[in-house]
């Protein structure tokens, strides 16, 4: 396999949040770090359980220690963060989908979970088969338009 590049967990709020001032900025990390226990008053809007996103929010609210009251779930991850940018509660997501979704309202974003918490995205292939060079092109253009900016 052939890794591509690594993803992070983000919490998404409605960016006038009472709670988006508690961010902590660690040095060399691109955004704020915030710690899940002070929202577990809140209404969480959830994916569903088979869907990956949910099973990474699963473990950082298990590392946490927050068990949610207030549940609302959705498959459509965009639209999850579309309500949190209305105030109706805190989603979750992964920074790359966030970073790609447009917003008529602002938010913000926060890392989530414990720091090594990390989502590999990899190229699969077999070594002992020919890869053609498209396929190495691909693979390029791939790392290039999925990294960080």
């Amino acid at each position: 396999f052939l890794p591509l590049y690594q993803d992070r967990l983000v919490m998404v709020t409605a960016a006038d949040h009472p709670l988006a001032g508690a961010g902590v900025q660690h040095p060399g990390e691109a955004v704020p770090w915030i710690d899940l226990s002070l929202f577990q008053a809140e209404t969480f809007i959830l994916a569903s359980p088979p869907q990956s996103t949910r099973i990474y929010t699963d473990r950082a609210l298990a590392h946490a220690g927050v068990r949610p009251k207030r549940v609302y779930q959705l498959e459509n991850l965009e639209a999850s963060a579309q309500l949190a940018a209305e105030g109706l509660g805190v989603t979750f997501n992964l920074e790359s989908y966030i970073r790609r979704f447009s917003y008529p309202k602002p938010i913000r974003y926060f890392y989530v979970g414990p720091p090594e918490m990390r989502v590999d995205y990899s190229v699969v292939f077999r070594n002992d088969k020919y890869m053609p060079a498209y396929t190495h092109e691909f693979i390029s253009i791939l790392k290039e338009k999925l990294s960080p900016p």
